[in-house]
């Protein structure tokens, strides 16, 4: 149907078929010159459109910001809360000698407040009335884990009030200097 309408064009003495296809494929901002190259020429309407301003600030596009160049986005920032903790006593069931209240920032410890005040159970008072032999025992149950240490504490203590100066081979035994 459409070889049909383009022969009876060229026969009413029209332009040829290969200058209404050409006009029709070629976009409306070239025109074809006489030794059939092709030049572009701007379209000035469709240029003018573009012209002013395209997009006209209001009270949420004033806040836009561009992406970056390289298409990128910066890494998305982490709020950190610190974190607090208590460090012991170890076993709610025994009486341990330390508490420590941490404050942790991921893993990094930013601060600590020791708690000593557990080793105080009215010790003094329950011995207060016992002999140097008896109120031994009281002081291994202030700590379980290092007994001893209590023992020599104690030991040292009454020594030094009564002015009593234990033997050489004693004092190694305590392995003090």
């Amino acid at each position: 149907m459409a070889g049909t309408m383009l022969r009876s064009l060229s026969k009413l003495g029209r332009p040829s078929t290969k200058c209404i296809l050409n006009s029709n494929l070629v976009s409306p901002g070239c025109t074809v010159l006489q030794n059939r190259q092709k030049q572009w020429q701007p379209d000035v309407e469709w240029a003018e459109q573009y012209a002013g301003a395209v997009m006209y600030p209001s009270a949420i596009t004033e806040k836009w910001v561009p992406p970056p160049w390289n298409d990128k986005d910066a890494p998305m920032e982490k709020e950190v809360s610190n974190l607090t903790i208590n460090f012991g006593p170890q076993h709610p069931a025994a009486h341990g000698v330390l508490r420590l209240v941490l404050e942790l920032s991921g893993e990094s410890v930013k601060k600590c407040d020791p708690h000593v005040g557990l080793l105080h159970r009215g010790t003094e008072k329950l011995i207060e009335y016992k002999t140097y032999l008896q109120a031994l025992p009281y002081f291994d149950r202030l700590d379980y884990v290092s007994m001893m240490c209590n023992e020599q504490a104690y030991s040292l203590a009454v020594e030094k009030l009564l002015n009593i100066q234990a033997a050489h081979s004693g004092s190694e035994f305590f392995s003090e200097s």
